[in-house]
């Protein structure tokens, strides 16, 4: 190796080992990544600073500047959406909070026909006294059998819910 002197440098990422090849008129070393990769690099890039590593460097930074806290736009996992209600991060996606706490506090999983009401109409303030669940299903006819039919299938969609199976007595029907 012309530049044995350089055998166990290290650069950025990169430790030179001491084999040399050249390819097309430039000078090619064998390097190991602090990653573990073993390849040979243009000795001018880096040298000059344009090859740190393997690849590995720049995910890393990636991961670190892009995700999370890292990111210049980072609010602490919570966003404001564009109804104005708060949308925070719950495995690595976007939910409304106020179902979220609604959920966690009930230990229920909320169905789509269900919506949880903001008591004070504050879209922003999701403490769990602030949090009322309503139901947007409804029978599609206004005649009484109907009300009547919807009337027990709410009793029995609700009857194990711990907020409200206090209301609901053994049906004696």
């Amino acid at each position: 190796m012309k530049h044995s002197r350089l055998k166990n440098t290290v650069y950025n990422y990169w430790t030179l080992l001491g084999n040399e090849e050249i390819r097309n008129n430039e000078l090619y070393v064998q390097c190991e990544c602090r990653c573990g990769t073993i390849k040979f690099v243009n000795f001018k890039s880096i040298y000059k600073n344009s090859s740190k590593s393997c690849g590995c460097y720049r995910d890393t930074l990636y991961k670190r500047t892009q995700f999370g806290k890292g990111n210049t736009n980072w609010k602490g996992g919570k966003v404001i959406s564009t109804q104005g209600y708060v949308d925070i991060r719950v495995d690595n996606k976007y939910v409304k909070e106020h179902r979220y706490v609604y959920e966690q506090h009930y230990g229920i999983t909320l169905t789509p026909n269900q919506n949880i009401h903001h008591i004070n109409g504050d879209r922003l303030d999701n403490r769990i006294e602030n949090l009322e669940l309503w139901d947007t299903s409804q029978p599609k006819g206004q005649r009484v059998d109907d009300k009547i039919s919807f009337y027990f299938e709410l009793v029995e969609k609700y009857k194990d819910h711990p907020q409200y199976k206090h209301l609901i007595k053994s049906p004696t029907y």
